[in-house]
């Protein structure tokens, strides 16, 4: 069982980017360092990458570090409307160390959004001031399409080139997003449309704490 486990992460795409990479090593000389930070109902997400200069596909960055923590940013939000004050404590502790990370990266663009949990709770904009204030990170609330559409732009280069399409399930902790993405040929190239898009507020936390995990 655990060597089908070691299999699984030895062929993920991701672990396949980041092979050649020396630990520790900043990107520097005016190199360009990409980093993502997804604040969800459940975790907080950091991906660090760089554009892959010995890759076929020029688009697919190379991840050089991550970062995951269980925030719980929406625990009580079914019952209360708004983010407790532990949950904001956690989530702001979790930015910090992206920060931290994004520094000694160089990182030289960064995007960091928030999800369902900010969308629904009434002091949402609290999470807003502090993580601007306390960690330096410009948080954005994207709306439920936007969370579609970046969703959809991070799985197109895992289809295949003999699929003409995907339908993507992104289920997060406090909502749930499918994605129909078509392929299309255009100057000679092959790229993908998302044909339609839906999202619906079921995600794993909303429902443990609507159903009491029965």
């Amino acid at each position: 069982m655990a060597s089908a486990a070691r299999a699984g992460l030895k062929g993920h795409p991701y672990r396949r980017r980041r092979r050649g990479y020396v630990q520790g090593r900043n990107h520097v000389n005016g190199a360009t360092v990409l980093g993502a930070i997804d604040v969800g109902t459940n975790a907080c997400r950091l991906l660090i990458a760089v554009p892959d200069r010995q890759s076929s596909q020029a688009s697919v960055p190379r991840v050089i570090d991550s970062y995951t923590a269980n925030v719980r940013l929406g625990e009580s939000l079914e019952r209360t409307g708004a983010l407790t004050g532990a949950a904001l404590d956690r989530t702001i502790a979790a930015l910090k160390e992206c920060a931290r990370r994004l520094k000694r990266r160089n990182v030289t663009h960064v995007k960091a959004i928030a999800t369902e949990a900010c969308r629904r709770a009434a002091n949402a904009q609290d999470l807003v001031a502090r993580a601007q204030a306390e960690a330096g990170i410009r948080l954005t609330i994207v709306t439920p399409e936007e969370e579609a559409r970046l969703a959809a732009a991070g799985c197109l280069q895992l289809i295949g080139a003999e699929f003409d399409g995907a339908l993507i399930f992104d289920i997060g902790g406090g909502s749930t997003e499918l994605i129909l993405v078509r392929r299309f040929a255009g100057n000679g190239l092959a790229s993908h449309d998302i044909v339609a898009w839906s999202s619906a507020p079921v995600g794993v936390v909303k429902l443990a704490e609507r159903h009491g995990g029965r």
